[in-house]
């Protein structure tokens, strides 16, 4: 799995955030697992643009 806190911190505020929730909720259901969306809602959540 990719390094998803390091993704976040590295773009920033010019990640598309709404369109990455996208990709993974889709990804999320077909693997039937869905802690890669909780993974990228805490890393946004400590190194997104708001922090």
């Amino acid at each position: 799995m990719l390094d998803i806190e390091g993704i976040v911190a590295r773009q920033g505020a010019s990640l598309e955030a709404d369109y990455v929730r996208g990709w993974l909720e889709e990804l999320s259901w077909a693997a039937e697992d869905f802690e890669v969306i909780r993974r990228f809602e805490r890393a946004w959540t400590e190194y997104g643009p708001a922090r």
